[in-house]
Protein backbone atom coordinates (compact mmCIF):
# COMPACT_ATOMS: atom_id res chain seq x y z
CA UNK A 1 0.00 0.00 0.00
CA UNK A 2 2.82 2.42 0.91
CA UNK A 3 4.49 1.57 -2.42
CA UNK A 4 1.36 2.50 -4.34
CA UNK A 5 1.00 5.80 -2.45
CA UNK A 6 4.60 6.81 -3.20
CA UNK A 7 4.72 5.56 -6.77
CA UNK A 8 4.50 9.02 -8.38
CA UNK A 9 6.57 10.77 -5.70
CA UNK A 10 9.77 10.73 -7.72
CA UNK A 11 11.42 13.37 -9.85
CA UNK A 12 10.63 11.40 -13.00
CA UNK A 13 7.02 10.81 -11.97
CA UNK A 14 6.46 14.49 -11.23
CA UNK A 15 7.89 15.47 -14.62
CA UNK A 16 5.60 13.01 -16.43
CA UNK A 17 2.60 14.31 -14.50
CA UNK A 18 3.39 17.90 -15.53
CA UNK A 19 3.87 16.94 -19.18
CA UNK A 20 0.47 15.19 -19.24
CA UNK A 21 -1.26 18.22 -17.76
CA UNK A 22 -0.51 20.76 -20.53
CA UNK A 23 -0.11 18.77 -23.77
CA UNK A 24 -0.29 21.71 -26.19
CA UNK A 25 2.12 24.02 -24.44
CA UNK A 26 5.62 24.58 -25.74
CA UNK A 27 8.09 22.74 -23.53
CA UNK A 28 11.28 23.62 -25.42
CA UNK A 29 12.06 26.10 -28.16
CA UNK A 30 15.32 26.63 -30.00
CA UNK A 31 16.47 28.05 -33.33
CA UNK A 32 14.12 26.77 -35.99
CA UNK A 33 12.24 24.20 -33.94
CA UNK A 34 10.27 23.47 -30.78
CA UNK A 35 8.85 20.61 -28.72
CA UNK A 36 5.47 20.55 -27.03
CA UNK A 37 4.72 18.91 -23.71
CA UNK A 38 2.91 16.09 -25.54
CA UNK A 39 5.78 15.55 -27.96
CA UNK A 40 8.28 15.51 -25.11
CA UNK A 41 6.13 12.95 -23.28
CA UNK A 42 5.94 10.77 -26.41
CA UNK A 43 9.72 11.00 -26.90
CA UNK A 44 10.31 9.98 -23.29
CA UNK A 45 8.07 6.95 -23.75
CA UNK A 46 9.94 5.89 -26.90
CA UNK A 47 13.28 6.32 -25.15
CA UNK A 48 12.10 4.06 -22.32
CA UNK A 49 11.17 1.42 -24.90
CA UNK A 50 14.73 1.64 -26.26
CA UNK A 51 16.12 1.24 -22.72
CA UNK A 52 14.01 -1.90 -22.23
CA UNK A 53 15.15 -3.25 -25.60
CA UNK A 54 18.78 -2.94 -24.49
CA UNK A 55 18.09 -4.90 -21.33
CA UNK A 56 18.44 -2.01 -18.89
CA UNK A 57 16.81 -2.51 -15.51
CA UNK A 58 15.92 -0.32 -12.51
CA UNK A 59 18.82 0.41 -10.19
CA UNK A 60 21.44 0.73 -12.92
CA UNK A 61 23.22 4.05 -13.35
CA UNK A 62 23.14 6.33 -16.40
CA UNK A 63 25.59 9.20 -16.85
CA UNK A 64 24.72 12.03 -19.22
CA UNK A 65 27.17 14.39 -20.95
CA UNK A 66 25.27 17.05 -22.84
CA UNK A 67 24.83 20.71 -23.51
CA UNK A 68 21.55 22.59 -23.09
CA UNK A 69 19.51 20.26 -25.29
CA UNK A 70 15.86 19.22 -25.07
CA UNK A 71 16.53 15.62 -26.11
CA UNK A 72 19.05 15.19 -23.28
CA UNK A 73 16.54 16.50 -20.74
CA UNK A 74 13.97 14.02 -22.06
CA UNK A 75 16.53 11.21 -21.81
CA UNK A 76 17.24 12.15 -18.20
CA UNK A 77 13.55 12.09 -17.27
CA UNK A 78 13.07 8.84 -19.20
CA UNK A 79 15.91 7.27 -17.23
CA UNK A 80 14.60 8.50 -13.85
CA UNK A 81 11.06 7.35 -14.54
CA UNK A 82 12.46 4.01 -15.79
CA UNK A 83 14.08 3.52 -12.37
CA UNK A 84 17.66 4.24 -13.37
CA UNK A 85 20.00 6.29 -11.21
CA UNK A 86 21.06 9.44 -13.07
CA UNK A 87 24.30 11.40 -12.76
CA UNK A 88 25.03 14.43 -14.96
CA UNK A 89 28.61 15.06 -16.06
CA UNK A 90 29.58 18.73 -15.85
CA UNK A 91 29.84 20.04 -19.45
CA UNK A 92 32.78 22.28 -18.55
CA UNK A 93 34.79 19.74 -16.57
CA UNK A 94 37.87 18.03 -18.07
CA UNK A 95 37.72 14.46 -19.36
CA UNK A 96 39.69 13.22 -16.33
CA UNK A 97 36.89 14.44 -14.03
CA UNK A 98 34.28 12.78 -16.24
CA UNK A 99 36.15 9.46 -16.10
CA UNK A 100 36.47 9.67 -12.30
CA UNK A 101 32.75 10.39 -11.92
CA UNK A 102 31.80 7.47 -14.16
CA UNK A 103 34.01 5.09 -12.19
CA UNK A 104 32.95 6.45 -8.80
CA UNK A 105 29.24 6.18 -9.65
CA UNK A 106 29.65 2.72 -11.17
CA UNK A 107 27.88 3.92 -14.32
CA UNK A 108 26.42 1.20 -16.56
CA UNK A 109 25.18 3.55 -19.29
CA UNK A 110 26.64 6.69 -20.88
CA UNK A 111 24.64 9.13 -22.98
CA UNK A 112 26.62 11.65 -25.07
CA UNK A 113 25.47 14.76 -26.93
CA UNK A 114 27.72 14.30 -29.97
CA UNK A 115 26.95 17.75 -31.27
CA UNK A 116 29.18 19.13 -28.52
CA UNK A 117 31.03 16.20 -26.98
CA UNK A 118 31.68 13.70 -29.76
CA UNK A 119 35.44 13.44 -29.16
CA UNK A 120 35.25 13.42 -25.37
CA UNK A 121 32.38 10.95 -25.39
CA UNK A 122 34.27 8.62 -27.71
CA UNK A 123 37.31 8.67 -25.43
CA UNK A 124 35.16 7.89 -22.38
CA UNK A 125 33.37 5.08 -24.21
CA UNK A 126 36.71 3.55 -25.21
CA UNK A 127 38.61 3.85 -21.94
CA UNK A 128 36.13 3.71 -19.04
CA UNK A 129 35.48 0.17 -17.93
CA UNK A 130 32.11 -1.04 -16.73
CA UNK A 131 29.97 0.73 -19.35
CA UNK A 132 27.41 -1.72 -20.76
CA UNK A 133 25.68 0.63 -23.15
CA UNK A 134 26.68 3.92 -24.80
CA UNK A 135 23.90 6.05 -26.29
CA UNK A 136 24.53 9.05 -28.49
CA UNK A 137 22.17 11.95 -29.17
CA UNK A 138 22.69 12.00 -32.93
CA UNK A 139 24.81 9.83 -35.24
CA UNK A 140 28.40 8.98 -34.28
CA UNK A 141 31.02 6.36 -35.11
CA UNK A 142 30.52 4.77 -31.69
CA UNK A 143 27.57 3.81 -29.51
CA UNK A 144 23.87 3.66 -30.39
CA UNK A 145 21.97 6.66 -31.73
CA UNK A 146 19.17 6.98 -29.17
CA UNK A 147 17.09 9.35 -31.30
CA UNK A 148 17.22 7.10 -34.35
CA UNK A 149 16.17 4.05 -32.36
CA UNK A 150 13.42 6.07 -30.66
CA UNK A 151 12.03 7.04 -34.07
CA UNK A 152 11.73 3.37 -35.01
CA UNK A 153 9.74 2.62 -31.87
CA UNK A 154 6.71 4.61 -32.98
CA UNK A 155 5.50 7.85 -34.63
CA UNK A 156 6.18 11.23 -33.03
CA UNK A 157 3.32 13.55 -32.09
CA UNK A 158 3.49 16.78 -34.13
CA UNK A 159 1.95 20.03 -32.91
CA UNK A 160 1.57 23.26 -34.92
CA UNK A 161 2.00 25.74 -32.07
CA UNK A 162 3.48 29.22 -32.40
CA UNK A 163 6.95 29.59 -30.94
CA UNK A 164 6.91 31.94 -27.93
CA UNK A 165 8.96 35.08 -28.31
CA UNK A 166 11.45 36.39 -25.81
CA UNK A 167 12.91 34.89 -22.65
CA UNK A 168 10.49 34.44 -19.75
CA UNK A 169 12.92 33.13 -17.13
CA UNK A 170 16.64 32.85 -16.49
CA UNK A 171 18.66 30.88 -13.95
CA UNK A 172 22.09 32.40 -13.36
CA UNK A 173 24.92 32.17 -10.85
CA UNK A 174 25.89 35.60 -9.42
CA UNK A 175 29.12 35.87 -11.50
CA UNK A 176 27.00 35.62 -14.65
CA UNK A 177 24.68 38.31 -13.28
CA UNK A 178 27.74 40.53 -12.76
CA UNK A 179 28.85 39.85 -16.34
CA UNK A 180 25.36 40.75 -17.55
CA UNK A 181 25.40 44.01 -15.61
CA UNK A 182 28.88 44.84 -16.93
CA UNK A 183 27.95 44.17 -20.55
CA UNK A 184 27.29 47.45 -22.43
CA UNK A 185 24.64 45.63 -24.51
CA UNK A 186 22.37 45.54 -21.45
CA UNK A 187 21.64 49.25 -21.88
CA UNK A 188 19.71 48.57 -25.11
CA UNK A 189 18.45 45.03 -24.42
CA UNK A 190 14.71 44.40 -24.51
CA UNK A 191 13.85 42.55 -21.30
CA UNK A 192 10.09 43.12 -21.42
CA UNK A 193 9.36 39.38 -21.55
CA UNK A 194 11.58 38.50 -18.56
CA UNK A 195 9.43 37.50 -15.60
CA UNK A 196 11.88 35.65 -13.37
CA UNK A 197 15.64 35.72 -12.82
CA UNK A 198 16.44 32.92 -10.40
CA UNK A 199 19.91 32.99 -8.87
CA UNK A 200 21.90 30.81 -6.52
CA UNK A 201 25.03 28.58 -6.37
CA UNK A 202 27.10 31.31 -4.66
CA UNK A 203 26.63 34.40 -2.52
CA UNK A 204 25.61 37.61 -4.30
CA UNK A 205 26.85 40.99 -3.10
CA UNK A 206 23.96 43.26 -2.00
CA UNK A 207 25.36 46.26 -3.87
CA UNK A 208 25.36 44.44 -7.19
CA UNK A 209 21.94 42.92 -6.45
CA UNK A 210 20.55 46.41 -5.85
CA UNK A 211 22.10 47.48 -9.15
CA UNK A 212 20.37 44.56 -10.88
CA UNK A 213 17.02 45.50 -9.40
CA UNK A 214 17.48 49.06 -10.60
CA UNK A 215 18.55 48.18 -14.13
CA UNK A 216 16.74 44.90 -14.86
CA UNK A 217 13.71 45.21 -12.61
CA UNK A 218 11.96 43.34 -9.83
CA UNK A 219 12.34 39.88 -11.36
CA UNK A 220 14.98 38.46 -9.00
CA UNK A 221 14.36 35.44 -6.79
CA UNK A 222 16.88 33.36 -4.82
CA UNK A 223 17.00 29.69 -3.90
CA UNK A 224 19.49 28.70 -1.21
CA UNK A 225 20.56 25.09 -1.00
CA UNK A 226 23.30 22.66 -1.85
CA UNK A 227 23.68 19.31 -3.53
CA UNK A 228 23.01 17.57 -0.21
CA UNK A 229 19.64 19.34 0.19
CA UNK A 230 17.94 21.58 -2.34
CA UNK A 231 16.19 23.89 -1.87
CA UNK A 232 16.52 24.95 1.75
CA UNK A 233 15.14 28.49 1.61
CA UNK A 234 13.64 30.98 -0.82
CA UNK A 235 13.83 34.77 -1.09
CA UNK A 236 10.84 35.71 -3.21
CA UNK A 237 10.61 38.38 -5.87
CA UNK A 238 8.46 40.57 -3.66
CA UNK A 239 11.13 40.40 -0.94
CA UNK A 240 13.78 41.85 -3.26
CA UNK A 241 12.82 45.33 -2.16
CA UNK A 242 15.35 48.19 -2.24
CA UNK A 243 13.27 49.81 0.49
CA UNK A 244 14.21 46.87 2.73
CA UNK A 245 17.94 46.65 1.98
CA UNK A 246 18.59 44.25 4.87
CA UNK A 247 16.75 41.53 2.92
CA UNK A 248 19.17 41.84 0.02
CA UNK A 249 21.73 40.03 2.21
CA UNK A 250 19.25 37.30 3.18
CA UNK A 251 18.79 33.80 1.78
CA UNK A 252 15.07 34.07 2.45
CA UNK A 253 12.82 31.91 4.62
CA UNK A 254 12.85 28.09 4.74
CA UNK A 255 10.71 26.39 2.11
CA UNK A 256 7.71 24.41 3.33
CA UNK A 257 9.54 21.08 3.31
CA UNK A 258 12.57 22.32 5.26
CA UNK A 259 13.15 22.95 8.96
CA UNK A 260 16.19 25.12 9.68
CA UNK A 261 18.05 25.41 12.97
CA UNK A 262 21.18 27.35 13.92
CA UNK A 263 23.37 25.05 16.05
CA UNK A 264 26.58 25.52 17.99
CA UNK A 265 29.50 23.08 17.84
CA UNK A 266 27.87 20.84 20.46
CA UNK A 267 24.63 20.56 18.51
CA UNK A 268 22.65 22.97 20.70
CA UNK A 269 20.31 25.49 19.10
CA UNK A 270 21.48 29.07 19.63
CA UNK A 271 19.15 31.92 20.51
CA UNK A 272 17.47 33.99 17.80
CA UNK A 273 19.86 36.35 16.05
CA UNK A 274 23.05 34.61 17.17
CA UNK A 275 25.41 32.93 14.73
CA UNK A 276 26.03 29.21 14.39
CA UNK A 277 26.01 26.54 11.73
CA UNK A 278 22.95 26.39 9.46
CA UNK A 279 21.46 22.90 9.82
CA UNK A 280 18.40 21.45 8.11
CA UNK A 281 15.93 18.59 8.25
CA UNK A 282 14.01 17.90 5.07
CA UNK A 283 12.66 15.06 2.92
CA UNK A 284 14.67 16.74 0.15
CA UNK A 285 17.95 15.93 1.93
CA UNK A 286 20.25 13.25 0.57
CA UNK A 287 20.46 9.79 2.13
CA UNK A 288 24.25 10.04 2.30
CA UNK A 289 27.47 10.39 0.34
CA UNK A 290 28.22 7.66 -2.18
CA UNK A 291 30.72 5.25 -0.61
CA UNK A 292 31.62 7.79 2.12
CA UNK A 293 30.07 6.43 5.35
CA UNK A 294 32.40 8.38 7.64
CA UNK A 295 31.66 11.70 5.92
CA UNK A 296 27.94 10.87 5.92
CA UNK A 297 27.99 10.29 9.68
CA UNK A 298 29.84 13.57 10.20
CA UNK A 299 27.47 15.69 8.13
CA UNK A 300 24.38 14.20 9.85
CA UNK A 301 25.72 14.74 13.38
CA UNK A 302 23.08 15.44 16.08
CA UNK A 303 20.30 14.33 13.71
CA UNK A 304 20.60 17.34 11.40
CA UNK A 305 22.17 17.86 7.98
CA UNK A 306 25.05 20.26 8.58
CA UNK A 307 25.43 22.66 5.64
CA UNK A 308 28.87 23.97 6.58
CA UNK A 309 27.53 27.53 6.41
CA UNK A 310 27.70 29.94 9.34
CA UNK A 311 24.54 32.02 9.63
CA UNK A 312 21.77 33.42 11.76
CA UNK A 313 17.97 33.52 11.68
CA UNK A 314 16.13 36.69 12.67
CA UNK A 315 12.84 36.96 14.55
CA UNK A 316 10.88 36.84 11.26
CA UNK A 317 12.49 33.58 10.20
CA UNK A 318 14.79 35.02 7.53
CA UNK A 319 18.04 33.12 7.09
CA UNK A 320 21.27 35.10 6.72
CA UNK A 321 24.46 33.36 5.58
CA UNK A 322 27.43 35.00 7.27
CA UNK A 323 30.26 32.88 5.92
CA UNK A 324 31.42 29.39 5.09
CA UNK A 325 32.44 27.62 8.33
CA UNK A 326 35.85 26.61 6.97
CA UNK A 327 36.44 30.07 5.45
CA UNK A 328 35.97 32.14 8.59
CA UNK A 329 39.23 34.00 9.19
CA UNK A 330 40.48 34.00 12.79
CA UNK A 331 42.84 36.93 13.34
CA UNK A 332 44.25 37.51 16.81
CA UNK A 333 41.47 35.35 18.24
CA UNK A 334 38.71 37.41 16.56
CA UNK A 335 36.36 35.84 14.01
CA UNK A 336 36.37 37.84 10.78
CA UNK A 337 33.78 36.92 8.15
CA UNK A 338 35.25 37.21 4.67
CA UNK A 339 31.88 37.84 3.06
CA UNK A 340 31.52 41.15 4.90
CA UNK A 341 34.87 42.32 3.53
CA UNK A 342 33.91 41.15 0.04
CA UNK A 343 30.62 43.04 0.18
CA UNK A 344 32.42 46.21 1.30
CA UNK A 345 34.95 45.93 -1.51
CA UNK A 346 32.19 45.40 -4.06
CA UNK A 347 30.59 48.72 -3.13
CA UNK A 348 33.39 50.53 -4.96
CA UNK A 349 32.06 51.41 -8.44
CA UNK A 350 35.16 49.98 -10.12
CA UNK A 351 35.04 46.57 -8.42
CA UNK A 352 33.05 43.88 -10.20
CA UNK A 353 33.80 40.91 -7.90
CA UNK A 354 35.88 40.29 -4.80
CA UNK A 355 37.17 37.23 -2.95
CA UNK A 356 38.80 37.39 0.47
CA UNK A 357 40.60 34.50 2.14
CA UNK A 358 42.98 33.84 4.99
CA UNK A 359 46.36 32.11 5.03
CA UNK A 360 48.41 30.85 8.01
CA UNK A 361 50.52 33.31 10.01
CA UNK A 362 52.70 32.53 13.04
CA UNK A 363 51.85 35.82 14.80
CA UNK A 364 48.17 36.56 14.15
CA UNK A 365 46.97 33.06 13.37
CA UNK A 366 45.99 33.84 9.80
CA UNK A 367 47.66 36.13 7.28
CA UNK A 368 49.23 36.01 3.84
CA UNK A 369 52.62 35.40 5.48
CA UNK A 370 54.81 37.17 8.00
CA UNK A 371 55.88 39.80 5.49
CA UNK A 372 52.34 40.72 4.48
CA UNK A 373 49.33 41.97 6.34
CA UNK A 374 46.52 39.91 7.71
CA UNK A 375 44.34 39.25 4.73
CA UNK A 376 44.73 38.51 1.06
CA UNK A 377 42.20 39.83 -1.39
CA UNK A 378 41.61 39.39 -5.08
CA UNK A 379 39.26 41.72 -6.90
CA UNK A 380 37.96 41.96 -10.43
CA UNK A 381 37.81 45.40 -11.99
CA UNK A 382 35.67 46.41 -14.89
CA UNK A 383 32.27 47.65 -13.74
CA UNK A 384 31.02 50.03 -16.38
CA UNK A 385 27.68 50.98 -14.87
CA UNK A 386 28.85 54.44 -13.89
CA UNK A 387 30.98 54.98 -16.96
CA UNK A 388 34.53 54.00 -17.91
CA UNK A 389 37.37 54.14 -15.40
CA UNK A 390 40.48 54.71 -17.56
CA UNK A 391 42.42 56.25 -14.69
CA UNK A 392 41.26 53.82 -12.02
CA UNK A 393 44.84 53.11 -10.92
CA UNK A 394 45.32 56.81 -10.20
CA UNK A 395 42.15 56.98 -8.12
CA UNK A 396 43.25 54.70 -5.32
CA UNK A 397 46.24 52.73 -4.15
CA UNK A 398 46.43 48.97 -4.46
CA UNK A 399 45.34 48.09 -0.95
CA UNK A 400 41.90 46.76 -0.21
CA UNK A 401 41.57 49.13 2.78
CA UNK A 402 41.77 52.10 0.45
CA UNK A 403 39.11 50.61 -1.82
CA UNK A 404 36.81 50.12 1.16
CA UNK A 405 37.61 53.59 2.47
CA UNK A 406 36.81 55.20 -0.87
CA UNK A 407 33.50 53.39 -0.75
CA UNK A 408 32.89 55.40 2.42
CA UNK A 409 33.13 52.36 4.69
CA UNK A 410 34.95 52.18 8.00
CA UNK A 411 32.76 49.41 9.43
CA UNK A 412 31.81 46.19 7.66
CA UNK A 413 28.16 45.19 7.95
CA UNK A 414 27.81 41.46 8.45
CA UNK A 415 24.93 39.74 6.64
CA UNK A 416 21.90 39.77 8.88
CA UNK A 417 23.23 42.37 11.33
CA UNK A 418 26.27 43.38 13.33
CA UNK A 419 29.36 45.29 12.28
CA UNK A 420 33.12 44.85 12.31
CA UNK A 421 35.93 47.30 11.80
CA UNK A 422 37.60 47.13 8.41
CA UNK A 423 40.53 44.74 8.96
CA UNK A 424 43.98 45.17 7.45
CA UNK A 425 43.81 43.65 3.96
CA UNK A 426 46.91 42.52 2.11
CA UNK A 427 47.97 42.49 -1.54
CA UNK A 428 45.35 42.62 -4.27
CA UNK A 429 45.17 41.62 -7.88
CA UNK A 430 42.88 43.06 -10.50
CA UNK A 431 41.26 39.80 -11.57
CA UNK A 432 39.82 36.68 -10.03
CA UNK A 433 41.22 33.40 -11.33
CA UNK A 434 38.37 31.15 -12.41
CA UNK A 435 37.49 27.82 -13.92
CA UNK A 436 35.60 27.48 -17.19
CA UNK A 437 32.44 27.78 -15.10
CA UNK A 438 31.65 31.24 -13.69
CA UNK A 439 33.07 30.52 -10.23
CA UNK A 440 36.46 31.29 -8.74
CA UNK A 441 39.08 28.65 -9.53
CA UNK A 442 39.61 25.99 -6.85
CA UNK A 443 43.34 26.25 -7.56
CA UNK A 444 44.68 29.78 -7.22
CA UNK A 445 46.76 29.91 -10.41
CA UNK A 446 48.49 33.23 -11.19
CA UNK A 447 45.79 35.19 -13.01
CA UNK A 448 45.03 32.23 -15.26
CA UNK A 449 41.75 33.64 -16.47
CA UNK A 450 41.76 34.85 -20.05
CA UNK A 451 40.42 38.32 -20.77
CA UNK A 452 37.03 37.91 -22.43
CA UNK A 453 35.89 41.52 -22.48
CA UNK A 454 34.54 43.38 -25.47
CA UNK A 455 36.84 45.07 -28.00
CA UNK A 456 38.04 48.36 -26.62
CA UNK A 457 37.70 47.33 -22.99
CA UNK A 458 40.97 47.29 -21.10
CA UNK A 459 41.80 44.05 -19.33
CA UNK A 460 43.50 46.08 -16.62
CA UNK A 461 46.69 45.19 -14.80
CA UNK A 462 47.79 44.13 -11.36
CA UNK A 463 47.18 46.61 -8.57
CA UNK A 464 49.68 45.16 -6.13
CA UNK A 465 50.66 41.55 -6.56
CA UNK A 466 51.78 39.50 -3.55
CA UNK A 467 55.24 37.96 -3.70
CA UNK A 468 53.93 34.42 -3.44
CA UNK A 469 50.81 34.93 -5.51
CA UNK A 470 49.65 31.63 -6.99
CA UNK A 471 51.15 29.41 -4.32
CA UNK A 472 48.07 29.28 -2.13
CA UNK A 473 45.60 26.53 -3.03
CA UNK A 474 41.99 27.63 -2.66
CA UNK A 475 38.91 25.45 -2.40
CA UNK A 476 35.45 26.75 -3.24
CA UNK A 477 32.18 25.28 -2.03
CA UNK A 478 29.78 25.45 -4.97
CA UNK A 479 26.67 25.80 -2.83
CA UNK A 480 27.76 29.10 -1.32
CA UNK A 481 30.67 30.26 -3.47
CA UNK A 482 32.90 30.59 -0.38
CA UNK A 483 36.68 30.17 -0.62
CA UNK A 484 38.98 28.33 1.76
CA UNK A 485 42.75 28.32 1.45
CA UNK A 486 45.55 26.00 2.45
CA UNK A 487 49.29 25.96 1.98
Amino acid sequence: MRQAIGRESTAGGLALRALRRYPNRIAFAWDGSSLTYAAALALIGRMQAVFAGHGLRPGQCMALLSGNRAEAWCAGVAAQAFGLTVTWLHPLAPAEDHAHQLNDAGADVLLVDVRRFAECGGALAAHVGGLRVVFTVGPADYGTDLLREAEHVGPSMARDVATPEGIASLSLAPPLIYALLDDPALRTADLASLELLLYGASAITPDRLAEGLDRIGGVFSQFYGQTECYPISLLRRTEHDPERPELLTSAGQPVTASTVAILDDEGNEVSTGNTGEICVRSPLAMNGYHRRPGLTEEVFAHGWLHTGDIGRVDDRGYVFIVDRKKDMIIRNGVNVFSRGVENALSEHPAVSQAAVFGTPDAVTGEAVNSSHRQFSCSISLGRTTHGPWPSIFERFSGTAESIVAQSGRHLITCPGGGTQAVPPVGPTTNRLPSTASPLVSPTFEPLARRWTGRPGQSPGRDLAVGEDRGRARCRRNHSTGRLSTER
